[in-house]
């Protein structure tokens, strides 16, 4: 007798134990429960003026709604900047990615779209991103539809062209100086985004008629587009000035450049020389672009001569610093080498 009930006051904990579990997971159940740490809550994904649904009928729908529209969005749709495969794009940013302000991962939840804009100024396709969980490229859903139609993505990143294609790019954000970003995200628009004092306004890199962009297949296009040769140029080629090794060249200077006076150029201020082989051709060329306020780290330099690029980035590192600043560090500094603030000719 003493040894049954001793057997059943002990099967009792265990027996309550099973009960509690089941009863606690259960009332968890019924009210939600708590979400796993860097997961998507209930209330994020019901929540759709903020968060973009996943899966091609149910997004395209969505985008169709508008309501991304009232996100932190780019004033105006702009030509794509380096890596972009997009063209002329507008950005939007939801709160949680416009209001980020680390430097680490996106909050989850975090979402943007992309409108894809055509020739005739009208939105011919989206790219959407939207952060699901805790993680790289993979934690992310991807979706593309181009302007003719084609869903290039639309899936997580961990597999398919959202892995290969939009991973593929994205995983370049803040991977150098002229690709800027973080966590898989480019372009982040801050709420009523203004620029920072001393930076490149997206009005300024939109505007390529004054503005080069950065990176050697955009800066190569933007040539030979020539919208430079409007600027104020030099009126005919001529033999390089101490200390500079081009030889035979010719300047422009784009209105910020060549309108102000004295001190520190101001941001957006830029620079095209034409290089001269012996025959009176264009061989090459040699441009520079202020992209923030500072000293020779804060230009953009770009050279391609008949024998190849020599330099190709931002004045911080590379030949960009070793020989474009290298040179360019003496305008001023005496009698014989005129100009200011990295630039010895300043074409009015």
């Amino acid at each position: 007798m003493n040894r049954i009930r001793l057997v059943a006051f002990a099967l009792l904990p265990l027996a309550a134990a099973l009960s509690c579990g089941k009863d606690s997971t259960d009332d968890a159940d019924k009210k939600g429960g708590a979400p796993e740490k860097g997961e998507m809550t209930d209330a994020m994904e019901a929540d759709q003026t903020q968060t973009p649904p996943m899966g091609q009928a149910k997004i395209e729908a969505w985008l169709t709604g508008g309501s991304y529209k009232a996100w932190s969005c780019e004033a105006d749709a702009h030509d794509q900047r380096s890596p972009s495969p997009h063209g002329k794009n507008r950005v939007c940013s939801n709160d949680l990615l416009a209001k980020f302000t680390g430097t680490g991962e996106f909050p989850v939840g975090a979402a943007g779209v992309k409108e894809l804009v055509d020739s005739t100024g009208k939105v011919a396709g989206y790219a959407v991103y939207l952060k699901t969980k805790k993680g790289g490229g993979e934690a992310w859903y991807w979706y593309e539809r181009t302007s003719s139609g084609d869903v290039a993505a639309d899936g997580m990143g961990n597999a398919g062209s959202a892995k290969s294609i939009c991973v593929g790019c994205h995983t370049g954000a803040g991977s150098d100086a002229m690709h800027s970003g973080h966590d898989q995200v480019y372009t982040q628009v801050m709420p009523g985004e203004a620029p920072a004092p001393g930076e490149m306004t997206d009005a300024m890199v939109g505007d390529q008629t004054q503005t080069p962009p950065m990176g050697k297949a955009a800066v190569e296009a933007w040539l030979t587009g020539g919208s430079y040769k409007a600027w104020k140029c030099e009126t005919a080629a001529h033999a390089g000035r101490s200390p500079s090794p081009h030889g035979q060249n010719r300047i422009c200077s784009n209105n910020l450049l060549s309108a102000h006076g004295d001190g520190a150029y101001p941001v957006g201020a830029a620079s095209v020389k034409e290089l001269f082989d012996g025959g009176g051709n264009i061989s090459g060329y040699a441009v520079l672009l202020k992209t923030k306020a500072g000293g020779g780290e804060s230009f953009y330099w770009y050279e391609r001569t008949a024998s190849g690029v020599v330099a190709d980035g931002l004045g911080s590192m590379g030949s960009a610093k070793s020989v474009c600043v290298g040179c360019h560090a003496g305008a001023g500094s005496d009698a014989q080498h005129s100009g200011h603030d990295l630039i010895y000719t300043q074409v009015k």
